[in-house]
């Protein structure tokens, strides 16, 4: 499945459940964390070509960080 997903739309927060992991095809995608004073604190930028999410092939633990489209992005 392709998705479309604007800039700044969350694709999954951390805490929800793992059901899937995703490819980026265009775009750019922003790993991030709650840290001090529940503030999001950045972990890392994926670009094209990237996977994020994939623990969830291994365990079926929520999620462990939030995933927000940085750009303009198309996933699989």
């Amino acid at each position: 499945m392709v998705v479309e997903v604007p800039r700044g739309t969350v694709i999954f927060e951390e805490g929800d459940p793992a059901e899937a992991m995703f490819l980026i095809g265009h775009g750019r995608v922003q790993i991030s964390k709650r840290g001090r004073g529940g503030k999001q604190e950045t972990l890392t930028y994926l670009e094209r070509d990237e996977f994020f999410g994939e623990m969830a092939l291994y365990d079926p633990a929520p999620r462990s960080a939030r995933a927000t489209a940085a750009e303009d992005s198309i996933l699989g």
